[in-house]
């Protein structure tokens, strides 16, 4: 009997419910892959994350009225091993800080379709991943 992989959850916090509509779409059609909430509140996020404790979280660093860079660094101190991917512009500065603060990756929100997957791949094995257009702009 072929055995199924194993399911890894994912929540999404952006900013623009599109994109989270996208990135239902693209991870819920892999067989490992399962978006188990979106929304556009880090307050409901975190509440997510503490009830589900999925095994990625992928955010937008463009979310209003937080500091982002302690978000994710209070996620990490309380989800150590939460995978997290931060979703931002092409700005470099800000690549090192969020890796430090516990993020697994730092991509741009310009990324393609195939380049995200790969990144949420690495991160889900444990590697940290730095956007391309981040590295070499």
């Amino acid at each position: 009997m072929e055995q199924l992989p194993e399911t890894r959850d994912i929540v999404c916090l952006h900013t623009t419910p599109v994109v989270l509509e996208a990135f239902t779409r693209m991870f819920n059609e892999q067989p490992d892959l399962n978006v188990s909430w979106t929304g556009t509140s880090p307050a409901l996020a975190w509440k997510a994350i503490e009830a589900q404790r999925p095994d990625l979280f992928i955010l937008d660093m463009s979310l209003h009225g937080i500091d982002v860079l302690t978000y994710i660094k209070n996620i990490h101190l309380v989800w150590p091993k939460l995978g997290i991917v931060a979703l931002s512009d092409e700005d470099p500065r800000y690549a090192q800080p969020v890796i430090r603060c516990g993020a697994k990756a730092y991509l741009t929100k310009y990324e393609s379709p195939d380049a995200i997957m790969h990144a949420v791949r690495q991160v889900l094995n444990g590697q940290t991943i730095v956007s391309e257009k981040i590295k070499n702009p």
